[in-house]
């Protein structure tokens, strides 16, 4: 447990390093990674990525992976897939109500947290 603590301070010291340096990095290969090919990135790792604020590039992040240590990212640039006029027709509908459904859905749960109501009748 004192390893796995001292790796984490010695990866978060990294992260402020390269954040100050960023050219410490730049000896790297460079990885394209997507949520459908991650490249062999563990998935904490994938998801610390995908969760990065990436409106100044390039953009730090660090993840602790537990006994496999602590990853220091670097982003570069964010890409956004092309998607075929097709499959956002097909697929825009679909989105448009599930979105318009979970925000249904937490407007009523807002409701009943601020009115401290509470629904009795029985589930059909």
């Amino acid at each position: 447990e004192q390893a796995l603590a001292k790796a984490r301070e010695a990866g978060q010291a990294r992260l402020a390093a390269v954040k100050a340096q960023p050219a410490e990095l730049d000896k790297l290969p460079p990885a394209v990674v997507s949520r459908p090919q991650p490249m062999g990135l563990p998935r904490e790792l994938l998801d610390a990525v995908m969760r990065t604020e990436a409106s100044t590039l390039p953009a730090f992040t660090g993840v602790d992976l537990g006994s496999n240590g602590y990853a220091v990212v670097r982003i570069d640039s964010v890409k956004t897939p092309d998607i075929p006029a097709p499959i956002k027709a097909q697929w825009g509908p679909q989105l448009a109500q599930a979105y318009s459904a979970a925000e249904s859905q937490l407007y009523y749960e807002a409701l009943k947290k601020r009115l401290d109501v509470q629904i009795k009748a029985p589930k059909p």
